[in-house]
C-alpha cells in the first residue's frame, strides 16, 4: 500500500475521540481513502464493502469507524509482506 494511504489511515485513526461521528463524514473519508488506494484491489474491495454497509441514519459509532481503519491498515501491512 502506498505511503499516502498509510498516512491517511493513521491520520484518520487519531482524529476522532468521541463515541459518534457524522455518517456523511465517514462516507467522505471512505471515498477519500478509495481514491488514494486506487490500484490496490483488495483495499478498494474492503472500502466498497464498507461503503455499502455504513450503519446508522445520521451518525456512526466511532468503534465501527476505528474497526474499519484497523482492517484497512492490516490489509495494507499484509500487502507489504506478500
Amino acid at each position: 500500500m502506498s505511503p499516502v494511504v498509510t498516512n491517511l489511515i493513521e491520520d484518520l485513526r487519531n482524529e476522532d475521540n468521541g463515541q459518534l461521528i457524522d455518517k456523511g463524514k465517514v462516507i467522505d473519508r471512505l471515498l477519500d481513502l478509495r481514491l488514494a488506494a486506487e490500484g490496490h484491489v483488495a483495499i478498494v474491495a474492503i472500502i466498497d464493502a464498507r461503503l455499502s454497509n455504513v450503519p446508522g441514519k445520521s451518525v456512526v459509532e466511532v468503534a465501527w469507524w476505528q474497526e474499519t481503519l484497523t482492517e484497512l491498515a492490516a490489509m495494507g501491512e499484509h500487502e507489504l509482506t506478500v
